[in-house]
């Protein structure tokens, strides 16, 4: 068992059947949806990101009738650059699914005729030659991030009428069905992106059932270890059957086996990973908050703040109070919307009162978001829900009275509470006069000191806000600072696929085979990359291509124009590629090649030599460590606005490790830099949360949390 492999899948989608698990009830739905008595109906699956739409997606063709041929098409793969290159894409995806999957061969695509009139060419020409081609079948095209059209209305790159033309396949082609996948509800989209979808019917894809969630917690593992009912129960009540973070967490914890290697898991191997899994998972839970409007981010600030350290069903009453601590009053109508939206995506749950879906985003919320830098976020928003000045003055006095009645109360208990001691006291004990006087003047001292301190709470309440505000402006600033990738430059986890894409449509336009993606590959091509940004010199190879820049549109531009990249790129001698990519403030991306292998011989075998093993992390050497526990600080070098971009801010930190074994990695944000000095370029204005790693030789790993603001917004006055 030295070489187990992983079997969670954290991230990508689940293309095999072995890792599959539940959704028998959405299958149930399409296959009995789809086949109307006049015609076959549209099917709409929406839902939460990553709840596993583009993985049942492809599963589909497992679970209908073999009169469906299912068609996946990654509308984030396709260029869609107008209405006849859409449709061009389109119809090429089909011709290399059926060849590649039903073995159906289709005559050669005319690509001048789609550019000229591609409406025209292709439902006049296109669609003929495939239903000679498959019979009486039907095509069943499953769309998947559906969302890819409106957003390339909006950038200008298709025109509005894409969606009518879709809807007139949709009533006048009879063997062509249609499958969207979508990221929200009807009531969310636009009036054309809802008028595409308005004869569709609908299912949501949510989370995970319990049964279908215990499967995948322990069926993967069952020959190598086993979870206790606990630690199951623990898995669920945290990730609540979500399967991007179920799949995440089994992930880790297989991880943590492979350390262990115990025969049994508890609820407390559970526990002491779940850190980790908020770090892990942090580009998802915080794609959940960037997708929030200002409202539903103070909603759930409010509920995490309300909360505590314990999740527990939470009321807006209790969110409200909350949010008064810091003189905030959030609109009735503001949190009724907020809150309806939150539950339409799964993000909270309840009806009178709410809680999180996924406790690992309360975890997120509650490190990431807290009450006062949320303030600060949507500070513009709140500025146009803040009430009248009179409103905020007549509630301060309120509040101040409530004070200063409750204070007196407390006093006029107390004091009461003292003299039917004393004069039970002095009746049973028979006390002198001169013992009665001394428990009078206590009592008047300790009256006194009551009534101070209630003045004393009376002054606190009236100080002026703007001394709580710099008082707590001062604390941020001795526990907080910033750095991060600038949001411009972090590719997604999907980049490589996209790419992959893209370059196999490239080759497909130039008449060369498709390629397959080969890990090996990708290990070799991850090398060069990190061998490039670590400035280490290395011949070229005729067999790689090799790109930076901050978008993957920049990417591909330069990767797919270039000359000498470009023979790589359509070389038919190539059938596989590895694909690695570097993350940093310019990403490097790498591209290595294999041609196929050749024909065995029966000529005696060379010399054995090793075999390549992947690259481990290269760990900075320090002086030998004087032992102990390993820790590390860290401290500002310098920071101060980007020349190259004044709408960010720049920041160099310096990390210093001591103890472990002497030899250490660092990591900024989950992810590795060169060294233990991090230079970071992030917006300006908005305050961004973050983490710093240290790991050493033996693989123990320390982490520190920071969350800072940044020091001034251009054009806007700098704060003090």
């Amino acid at each position: 068992m030295g070489d187990l492999v992983n079997p969670y899948i954290a991230g990508n989608p689940v293309t095999g059947e072995e890792m599959f698990f539940g959704r028998e009830n959405v299958f149930a739905f399409v296959r009995q949806a789809l086949t109307g008595r006049h015609r076959d109906n549209v099917i709409v699956l929406y839902g939460q990101r990553r709840t596993g739409k583009t993985s049942a997606l492809y599963q589909m063709h497992r679970h209908l009738d073999s009169r469906y041929l299912c068609i996946f098409v990654d509308l984030h793969g396709l260029a869609i650059n107008g209405v006849d290159g859409f449709l061009w894409d389109i119809a090429n995806t089909i011709v290399r699914a059926l060849r590649k999957e039903h073995q159906i061969e289709l005559p050669p695509l005319k690509r001048a005729e789609f550019m000229q009139d591609g409406r025209a060419a292709f439902e006049n020409e296109f669609l003929p030659q495939v239903w000679n081609a498959i019979g009486d079948r039907h095509i069943l095209l499953m769309l998947d991030e559906a969302i890819r059209l409106q957003e390339q209305i909006d950038a200008g790159k298709l025109d509005k009428s894409v969606f009518e033309y879709l809807r007139h396949l949709m009533q006048h082609s009879d063997r062509l069905n249609f499958l969207f996948a979508l990221g929200s509800g009807l009531e969310e989209m636009e009036k054309e992106y809802a008028f595409l979808f308005s004869v569709g019917l609908y299912r949501k894809i949510s989370f995970l059932t319990l049964e279908a969630a215990t499967a995948l917690i322990t069926q993967p593992v069952k020959d190598y270890y086993r979870l206790e009912p606990s630690a199951v129960d623990r898995i669920f009540g945290v990730t609540s059957g979500h399967p991007y973070f179920t799949q995440l967490l089994c992930h880790v914890l297989f991880n943590r086996w492979l350390q262990l290697r115990r025969p049994l898991l508890r609820s407390d191997d559970v526990n002491a990973l779940l850190n980790e899994v908020v770090e892990r998972g942090l580009a998802v839970l915080k794609q959940v908050w960037d997708d929030s409007t200002p409202a539903e981010k103070a909603v759930l600030a409010g509920l995490s703040t309300a909360m505590g350290k314990r999740s527990h069903p939470i009321g807006l009453a209790e969110v409200d109070r909350a949010w008064g601590t810091l003189d905030v009053v959030l609109p009735d109508n503001e949190k009724a919307k907020a809150v309806r939206s939150l539950v339409a995506r799964d993000v909270i749950i309840g009806e009178d009162k709410y809680q999180f879906a996924v406790e690992l985003q309360r975890m997120w919320i509650q490190k990431y978001a807290k009450l006062e830098w949320v303030k600060e976020e949507i500070a513009p928003t709140l500025e146009k829900w803040q009430p009248p000045p009179e409103k905020i003055i007549e509630r301060r006095q309120l509040r101040r009275n409530k004070i200063d009645l409750a204070a007196l109360a407390t006093i006029l208990g107390i004091f009461a509470a003292l003299i039917i001691f004393l004069f039970y006291g002095m009746r049973s004990l028979n006390e002198s006069v001169v013992s009665e006087q001394i428990q009078r003047r206590t009592l008047e001292a300790q009256l006194t000191r009551l009534v101070a301190a209630q003045a004393t709470g009376t002054l606190a309440a009236l100080a002026p806000a703007s001394t709580a505000t710099a008082g707590a402006a001062q604390l941020y600033a001795l526990q907080l600072t910033t750095t991060a990738l600038a949001p411009q430059c972090t590719l997604s986890s999907s980049t490589g696929d996209e790419l992959l894409n893209r370059l196999n449509a490239l080759r497909h336009e130039n008449g060369v085979e498709p390629l397959r993606r080969s890990d090996q590959l990708s290990v070799l091509a991850l090398q060069s990359g990190l061998e490039q940004a670590n400035g280490l010199l290395r011949p070229d190879n005729l067999d790689s291509a090799m790109y930076q820049g901050c978008l993957l549109d920049d990417l591909w531009q330069g990767l797919s124009t270039d000359a000498s990249a470009r023979r790589i790129l359509l070389s038919p001698a190539y059938v596989s590629v590895g694909i690695g990519l570097v993350p940093g403030t310019l990403n490097t991306v790498v591209l290595k090649f294999s041609a196929p292998e050749p024909t065995p011989t029966f000529t005696p075998p060379p010399t054995p030599t090793e075999t390549p093993r992947p690259p481990r992390p290269t760990f900075t050497a320090t002086p030998p460590s004087n032992g102990g526990p390993l820790s590390f600080t860290w401290s500002i070098e310098s920071q101060g606005p980007d020349p190259s971009n004044p709408n960010q801010w720049r920041i160099v930190v310096n990390l210093a490790a001591r103890g472990g074994d002497g030899h250490y990695q660092y990591f900024h944000d989950g992810l590795p830099v060169d060294d233990a000095r991090v230079e970071i370029v992030y917006r300006a204005c908005i305050a961004k949360p973050g983490s710093f790693w240290v790991q050493d030789g033996a693989g123990q790993i320390v982490k520190q949390s920071y969350y800072m603001f940044s020091p001034y917004c251009p054009n806007v006055t700098p704060r003090p």
